[in-house]
């Protein structure tokens, strides 16, 4: 993840460097290398979360890629060029402001600094299971026939993205860098540029962004407004080519403006579009090996000395081919009955989204295949298939 990050952060350097205007003009004499401007960080959630044991509270970091992606790219350039005066990170919570202010004291041992947007139940539920979770995610991801489009969803959707954008703009300053994230956001940009035409603004999207064919299956008013929406940035950064061609494309048929290459022109600004693939942070995990790892792996090996250990770890989506696994492994079992006894499947489900209707109907039928596995395959000694639906730490 941090060779990509290490793109996105030099890609919104390139912007400040360009509009030098915004800091009345920047000297020649300061180089852009060492600018330290504040950092603001914009997600869905925030990087943290309350763990309760009895009446006391206690922070620790919430889970997801996100959340590691960043942290990472930050430790691994505590001494490096790019260094912000401070970092701010802005997102709901999944606990009460209450709570919050009760464990306000532990947030010097976080390496940011934390704004929690306040939203109500109801609102969230809209917004996140609704719009976010039910319309955008299944369409981006190829499954238009699970798509969900109610109107109450987008406006949640519309009312919650204000909020963020209230928020924003009450801490927001002139040379501060603004960087947001993901499909929850994707209408943020715009409503922070309506209100602060000069502010620096990164949108970068985790999931795919859809050939136009798949979205525009979208009411044409949402899909106008979530391109507007992602346009109000300076810098837009997706995975792939595939994703900045579609994006591209997807501009040019609905708002109806020029492109060179990856450079939009759009309200007399130039919106770059570009490319910043991710992926894990190695060293973090080769160098994971302590004593405790070590013994793990050990209690693993001896445990199931004789057999091939197939691993498998993902969260709980309809996207990440559970199923499709399962089904060919119980066809690999039925073609090759000799590997019957000398080879184990774990598979280790994250839990995810288990309120949203479509999810737990497939951890339903996910479960059912596990039995049905297990209970054709397996004998007194042994079992094809171990089944874990929990979340795993990093010594895991």
């Amino acid at each position: 993840m941090v060779c990509g990050l290490w793109s996105v952060v030099r890609g919104l350097w390139s912007v400040v460097y360009s509009r030098g205007s915004i800091f009345g003009q920047l000297k020649s004499a300061v180089s852009i290398q060492n600018y330290m401007g504040r950092l603001i960080l914009v997600s869905n959630r925030l990087p943290i979360t309350i763990e309760k044991s009895g009446t006391e509270g206690r922070l620790r970091q919430s889970s997801g890629g996100l959340v590691s992606a960043i942290k990472s790219y930050f430790e691994k350039n505590k001494e490096g060029q790019h260094s912000f005066e401070k970092k701010i990170w802005i997102g709901s919570v999944d606990f009460s402001l209450q709570d919050f202010e009760a464990v306000r004291d532990q947030l010097s041992e976080q390496e940011f600094e934390i704004e929690p947007v306040d939203i109500d139940a109801k609102l969230y539920n809209n917004y996140y299971n609704g719009f976010s979770n039910s319309t955008i995610w299944p369409l981006f991801h190829y499954f238009p026939s699970l798509v969900e489009s109610q109107i109450e969803y987008f406006d949640a959707y519309k009312k919650v993205n204000e909020l963020f954008a209230e928020k924003i703009l009450s801490l927001l300053k002139d040379d501060d860098v603004l960087w947001i994230h993901d499909y929850q956001l994707m209408l943020l940009p715009e409503l922070i540029r309506q209100q602060k035409p000069g502010a620096i603004i990164g949108f970068f999207l985790h999931i795919p962004f859809p050939s136009y064919e798949l979205f525009r299956l979208l009411p044409a008013d949402w899909r106008s407004q979530l391109i507007a929406g992602m346009l109000g940035a300076d810098l837009i950064g997706f995975h792939t080519h595939e994703y900045v061609q579609y994006f591209i494309r997807s501009v040019k048929m609905i708002i109806k403006i020029d492109n060179q290459f990856n450079t939009l022109h759009y309200r007399n600004r130039l919106v770059k579009v570009d490319l910043f693939p991710i992926g894990v942070d190695f060293e973090k995990y080769y160098s994971a090996g302590d004593e405790a790892v070590v013994e793990q792996i050990t209690q693993i090996k001896n445990t199931f000395a004789d057999k091939k250990i197939i691993f498998s770890v993902d969260r709980q989506d309809y996207t990440k081919g559970l199923m499709d696994r399962l089904y060919g492994y119980d066809q690999f079992l039925q073609d090759y009955p000799g590997w019957k006894e000398k080879v184990v499947f774990i598979q280790n489900v994250i839990p995810s989204r288990d309120n949203i209707p479509t999810y737990g109907e497939r951890k339903r039928m996910l479960e059912e295949l596990v039995g049905t596995i297990n209970g054709k395959h397996s004998s007194i000694q042994w079992q094809p298939i171990i089944y874990r639906y929990n979340t795993l730490n990093l010594t895991n």
